[in-house]
């Protein structure tokens, strides 16, 4: 019973992650893939997927030697000092809190969005406070009740979204064409370079889950306090099966969507900032493919954004409380506190989001990648885990650094 009481809270966890890693930015990831080949985005989704299984690895390694983990920022305080820890883990806080803020303002606008759509209202209600509070409130329903229930609820929503997106890789195959097959199927060992560069950010970025590793491993502590050992195994099944399952759902996703475009809907949907599934629909108007390729835009868009919201908040909860916890604070207050903040950014639609996402990219690097190999070359407690992994976390974000730079 035990047993299988393990694996389901590794399937829990597996989706939490699943949910923050198929994002909205999936319904884009055709058009990227299309104007560099597909043999070039499968070698990117490779590289990302490998470099980002590797970094939340080192992640791992941190929060589950951090005695009494509440969060990655209480590892950081706990491997790199209490003066560099201070300053990295605020930063970190800063980071999620802004991720969570523009996922929060995504999922109310989605909802206003669908809503206004299929004509249920009229009228521009984005940032109505008395709208905005009653979609925020039944989004943080499962956050305000336990974090098990939120897991169990976050599983079902999973689910949903990789069905949808799996009836959608069947309902394209009758739209493929030979000659886009042809098309996108092009290599050049030249054009592969530039173009796996361009991909990387938006895949690996895309493609994380980091902001939810410290409340995996909090949990898995709590849990099993005494099984140091296996909790480093149960984190780590989590990591890997959760990013082998992304891998099979970008590649099945990206090449068939791609299969029913043509090179001339591409170019529209770039010059309109439209989805892939928009521009499906278009071609196919009438079709019950157009219908639900445009409702599940909208089905997959809201949802990607509520199960990202979920994992980049749990994040932001365990780093502020524990900062608070000393002082008896209940967890309960600081969700709620955070729920009222988020609110206020919403309703305000505060400008300074749009500006402050620039610098995110970078930041997620930094803490995946370059904090947890600064870390377990400065501890001697971690001394065992250096060799392959911390290199190959350090390349990976050079790389991304690079990428960034580049694009």
């Amino acid at each position: 019973m035990e047993g299988l009481q393990e694996k389901k809270e590794i399937r829990e966890w597996i989706f939490l992650f699943l949910g923050s890693a198929i994002g909205s930015g999936i319904l884009l990831l055709p058009l990227k893939a299309g104007e560099v080949s597909l043999w070039t985005t499968y070698v990117a989704i490779i590289i990302s997927l490998g470099g980002t299984f590797v970094g939340q690895k080192m992640m791992i390694v941190m929060t589950m030697t951090t005695p009494d983990c509440l969060s990655y920022d209480s590892a950081i305080d706990y491997h790199l000092g209490k003066r560099a820890g201070f300053f990295l883990s605020i930063f970190f806080l800063i980071l999620v809190f802004t991720i969570v803020v523009i996922l929060g303002l995504g999922s109310t606008t989605n909802i206003a969005a669908m809503l206004q759509s299929y004509h249920i209202v009229s009228g521009n209600i984005e940032t109505n406070p008395i709208y905005v509070g009653i979609a925020l409130l039944i989004i943080s329903i499962p956050l305000l009740l336990s974090e098990k229930i939120l897991l169990i609820i976050n599983e079902k929503i999973v689910v949903v979204k990789i069905i949808v997106l799996l009836i959608l890789v069947v309902m394209f195959i009758p739209l493929w064409n030979p000659s886009y097959i042809t098309h996108y199927m092009r290599f050049s060992i030249k054009s592969l370079p530039m173009g796996v560069l361009e991909l990387l950010p938006i895949l690996i970025f895309g493609a994380t889950f980091f902001s939810a590793i410290g409340s995996m491993s909090r949990y898995f502590q709590t849990r099993y306090s005494e099984e140091t050992e296996s909790n480093f195994k149960r984190a780590n099944k989590s990591n890997l099966l959760s990013i082998l399952a992304l891998f099979l759902v970008l590649i099945l996703f990206i090449t068939s969507a791609l299969f029913a475009l043509s090179p001339s809907s591409l170019n529209y949907a770039t010059s309109h900032n439209l989805t892939a599934l928009a521009v499906i629909g278009l071609s196919a108007k009438g079709s019950l493919v157009a219908r639900f390729s445009i409702f599940s835009g909208f089905i997959i868009a809201l949802l990607a954004m509520v199960t990202s919201l979920y994992a980049n908040i749990l994040g932001v909860i365990d780093g502020i409380w524990m900062r608070l916890s000393g002082k008896g604070i209940n967890r309960k207050y600081v969700t709620i506190g955070i729920l009222v903040v988020l609110y206020f950014c919403i309703i305000l639609n505060l400008n300074i989001i749009s500006f402050i996402t620039h610098v995110i990219s970078p930041l997620m690097v930094v803490f995946i990648f370059f904090v947890p190999v600064v870390a377990i070359y400065k501890s001697n407690s971690l001394k065992k885990h250096r060799g392959i992994y911390p290199m190959v976390s350090a390349v990976v974000g050079i790389l991304l650094l690079v990428a960034s730079i580049v694009n």
